[in-house]
């Protein structure tokens, strides 16, 4: 395309430099010059009929990609949950685990809301427990203590639940939510052969079920 003129511009200091050439080769001279100055942000803009093209220097935006898959969806005996993460990697890592956990794992598109998890086990999470579930517990623990079973870190644990009372705010880091579904996992693999809901075992299973919800902030 032809244009009229072509506008140089730069920028020296607080200064902006302001050059027109008639032929483009004069604009590229000009334009190489402020550079060679130390001039910033040299641009050569053609101007016809009143419309301008930039020609050298800033370039258009470019189009924004396309975002990659980022949420897990989560299938077990409970439902379907889907949550949403930061990044493709995290995402990929959160169904990792939970597939670890026994769910069926799928990476899919965001629903748009983005989850808080940050892979971060430090983080503060606060729950509260029936009375039926706080025995649940402490039967589960001391099963495996009973069996000789080795729990890292079961004793604190152990006595905060003992402590416990029926719906009482208690907070544990994410560390610890995982240490407990460790143990109720391992509960239920001894006991796999009384499944019934009514069971130890069924109790357990739908207690596990709602720390990992938790857990992954589903």
């Amino acid at each position: 395309m032809d244009f009229d003129y072509y506008q140089i511009k730069g920028k020296w200091n607080a200064a902006t430099l302001n050059r027109r050439a008639e032929k483009l080769e004069e604009a590229q001279a000009a334009a190489d010059e402020l550079e060679e100055a130390g001039a910033k942000g040299v641009e050569i803009i053609g101007v016809k009929a009143g419309k301008r093209e930039t020609i050298r220097g800033k370039k258009k935006p470019a189009k924004p990609a396309k975002r990659k898959k980022t949420a897990v969806k989560m299938t077990g005996t409970t439902g379907t949950y889907t949550t949403d993460y930061k990044t493709e990697k995290k995402a990929k890592a959160a169904s990792k685990n939970i597939a670890a956990l026994g769910y069926k794992t799928e990476i899919v598109e965001p629903s748009g809301q983005l989850d808080l998890f940050t892979g971060d086990e430090s983080k503060k999470v606060i729950l509260k427990f029936s009375e039926i579930e706080i025995a649940t517990l402490i039967n589960d623990y001391y099963d495996l203590i009973e069996s000789g079973e080795r729990l890292t870190g079961y004793k604190s644990l152990l006595t905060t639940f003992e402590k416990a009372t029926p719906r009482e705010r208690i907070e544990f880091t994410k560390k610890e939510i995982k240490s407990i579904i460790g143990v109720l996992q391992k509960y239920m693999k001894k006991h796999i052969s009384d499944k019934s809901e009514s069971s130890i075992y069924g109790q357990t299973k739908e207690l596990k079920d709602s720390l990992i919800k938790a857990y992954y902030n589903v």
